[in-house]
């Protein structure tokens, strides 16, 4: 969205240079852990601010062409108003999703009752509805989206230790012959031991019981991918006993709550093997939180 509103944004350049150091010097795939310092993070807030303050709707221009810009997930809706809405004026909504383009124009007698209540109370304000493509609906993508996502944004290996010692079904596999082969491997700054399979070049931790969906949310809530996908994801992360048939279960009961499509490549930066090599314990997802009400006004 900034680079979506750069134009309007006072100084962007300036207020984002923090930001755009952490990659300065990046490869197109690096894989290296960003360093998020308190400058990087207090330069973050103020990316946010200022988008909020420089798009917010406050002196609407009567000349111009009002618009409203929607989309909708199976949890939200998100729309960005364009210009000022007055009853009566005339204006146009954009939306991705192209059959609405043609609501007013089809024959209503394939209509549902609903569907045609639904026509006539958009049609009070407006029935022009045009397409836009998936790519240029940003903003209003953006909104349908943002609280939509519930995923937990971290796994705390301190607590995954202390969990290790009251799992029985730990203190079953190492008593017996498996593929497996546990060892103990100290976390940094800490004194506490993580049992983690070092069977495979990627090690993985043993997920206690109390984690095991915390770890699935995390894995399988950011996309949804199919049974599959998730199971190499999260067995490449971690093991347990029954990890193949929880997946399986959790994919078909859905743990979690249902996020949207998503139309992009999304990196998981859940890695356990990171934090028992570099001073990194907890890894956090972070969304950046908008006000719905925005509006064009100075160009910079």
């Amino acid at each position: 969205m900034l680079n979506f509103y750069h134009r309007f944004l006072k100084n962007a350049a300036g207020v984002q240079a923090c930001l755009h150091d952490l990659v300065k010097g990046k490869a197109k795939k690096d894989k290296s852990v960003i360093a998020w310092s308190v400058e990087a993070k207090t330069a973050f807030q103020a990316c946010k601010d200022l988008l909020v303050q420089s798009t917010i709707l406050a002196y609407p221009k009567c000349d111009a062409q009002p618009s409203l810009v929607t989309d909708a997930s199976e949890t939200a809706i998100g729309a960005v108003l364009q210009q000022h809405v007055d009853e009566g004026r005339d204006f146009v909504v954009f939306t991705d999703h192209e059959p609405l383009t043609f609501a007013f124009k089809q024959n209503h007698e394939k209509n549902s009752p609903r569907q045609i209540r639904h026509l006539e109370f958009i049609g009070q304000f407006a029935c022009d509805i045009r397409y836009i493509a998936v790519s240029f609906n940003l903003v209003a993508d953006t909104f349908s989206r943002i609280s939509a996502i519930t995923v937990p944004g971290s796994i705390d290996f301190h607590e995954m230790a202390t969990a290790q010692k009251s799992d029985g079904e730990l203190r079953s596999l190492l008593e017996t012959v498996t593929g497996l082969k546990f060892k103990q491997l100290s976390l940094p700054s800490s004194k506490r031991f993580l049992y983690c399979d070092i069977s495979t070049d990627k090690v993985g931790p043993y997920v206690p019981v109390s984690f095991r969906k915390k770890v699935f949310d995390l894995l399988h809530g950011l996309l949804r991918p199919g049974i599959k996908a998730t199971t190499y994801l999260i067995k490449k992360r971690s093991v347990w006993s029954s990890i193949n048939k929880d997946i399986q279960m959790g994919c078909s009961v859905a743990w979690h709550v249902r996020s949207r499509k998503f139309s992009g490549t999304l990196k998981l930066h859940w890695d356990p093997s990171d934090c028992l090599t570099r001073d990194l314990v907890t890894y956090t997802l972070m969304w950046c939180d908008l006000c719905p009400r925005v509006m064009v006004i100075n160009l910079y």
